[in-house]
């Protein structure tokens, strides 16, 4: 875990500091989804222990008045009652599926812009000739921050329009 983590990007700053660099503020931006959310995931679960212990006491204080309840004819006004108790934690429960489904796209979206900001990254520092291609191929999968060739496949029609591309792509596939 930690530990690989640090040797690439130990291999990666010997290689260009420039690109160790830009890649770790880039995966800083993972930090951020759980900073916002807990905040909403937090209170959700406050609510939701707070409804809980309603209905429980409610439960309770129904055992022991049971007897007064049905005296007094009160069965319609318990379950009204109750009922209120239910649609609160209904309300509760939406808001919190609601934060996992944020939580979700969100986790997803940092996926997607980590991944594709890194090949954005290094692809444009290798255009403007600011790093070498040859660090990040490094044994297949070696490095999680590799660019992948199939990656380049799909690219090379858009990228032939870039003076330089032409000849950066295909020296990508020759290991």
């Amino acid at each position: 875990g930690i530990l690989t983590v640090l040797v690439y990007f130990a291999f990666i700053f010997r290689q260009s500091v420039l690109i160790s660099l830009l890649l770790l503020a880039v995966s800083l931006i993972q930090i951020v989804p759980p900073i916002i959310l807990k905040k909403f995931m937090q209170q959700n679960y406050d609510d939701c222990r707070d409804i809980e212990a309603k209905i429980t006491d409610f439960t309770l204080e129904t055992y022991h008045g049971f007897l007064t309840i049905k005296l007094y004819h009160l069965k319609e006004w318990w379950r009204a009652k109750l009922m209120g108790y239910h649609k609160e934690y209904i309300k509760i429960g939406n808001k919190s599926i609601y934060t996992s489904q944020i939580e979700s796209a969100m986790d997803t979206f940092m996926e997607s812009l980590l991944k594709y900001a890194t090949y954005g990254i290094i692809g444009l520092l290798v255009l403007l000739g600011k790093s070498d291609y040859d660090i990040f191929i490094f044994r297949d999968h070696m490095i999680p921050l590799h660019i992948e060739k199939n990656f380049f496949r799909q690219i090379h029609p858009a990228a032939s329009f870039f003076p330089l591309c032409p000849y950066i792509i295909p020296q990508m596939f020759v290991l």
